[in-house]
């Protein structure tokens, strides 16, 4: 047990903000549903996706670079187990994170029930699969059921909601599996990362025009942000008040 949840205690720390930001945007969309603009929900969400699959998986990346350091020093290597299953952890961790940003829609089109049902299915199926593999597999095989049982749940929610009128674009469903990458250890996480900034800069695959638009005008913004703090801090009264 003490494999499992070693391998657990980065990852679910990144669930916990994929859910603190499904938390931040609901607001945002119940605000455009209840207006009417449905549309704008279903292209909010899609690019709300999107970033967020993108960020945990450079985050995670960046988690399996350093995680030989984390186990071998901080845990003196007293959790080797856990080291193993981490990459696997990641990914379903990852997917579990975008279940809890994905069935916003259904929230908002009053569905939620539907968003239980996709969780239970995933629960029916993640028992099932550990009464299998767990028996031959050990712990890989309870990692390997949490991968069926994850990826089958956020797959259920994206049907669900566009079974009640959301328009999930083909950049949004390949970005959402990216994370399987980190199944295979950085080295391939890199090349995914490295291939989707490839085909985002190269073409509309991935990101529409529109998306690119609010990245570079959010970019910017951010940019002349921290040019305005620079200078505020540089003015000599500033200086002068932090010195008193």
């Amino acid at each position: 047990m003490g494999c499992y949840h070693s391998s657990r205690l980065i990852p679910l720390l990144f669930v916990a903000v994929a859910a603190l930001l499904g938390s931040m945007v609901t607001p945002h969309l119940s605000f455009d549903w209840e207006a009417g603009r449905r549309e704008e929900v279903s292209a909010r969400l899609n690019t709300v996706l999107k970033t967020l699959s993108l960020g945990l998986l450079a985050a995670s990346t960046a988690v399996l670079v350093f995680a030989p350091y984390l186990f071998n020093v901080a845990f003196e290597g007293k959790f080797a187990g856990g080291l193993a299953v981490l990459p696997s952890t990641l990914a379903y961790c990852a997917w579990f994170g975008m279940f809890a940003v994905a069935q916003n829609y259904l929230w908002c089109a009053e569905k939620a029930s539907l968003s239980s049902l996709a969780l239970l299915i995933g629960l029916v199926l993640n028992v099932a699969l550990n009464l299998v593999w767990l028996p031959t597999s050990g712990l890989q095989g309870a990692v390997a059921a949490r991968i069926v049982s994850n990826l089958a749940a956020i797959v259920l929610v994206y049907l669900f909601s566009q079974w009640h009128g959301m328009r999930i674009d083909r950049g949004t469903w390949l970005i959402t599996f990216a994370p399987a990458a980190l199944c295979f250890g950085p080295l391939a996480a890199f090349v995914v990362l490295g291939a989707i900034g490839l085909a985002s800069f190269a073409g509309n695959l991935l990101f529409h025009p529109e998306e690119k638009r609010q990245f570079a005008s959010t970019w910017l913004s951010c940019v002349a942000k921290i040019k305005s703090w620079r200078k505020q801090l540089s003015k000599p009264e500033y200086a002068n008040s932090v010195e008193n």
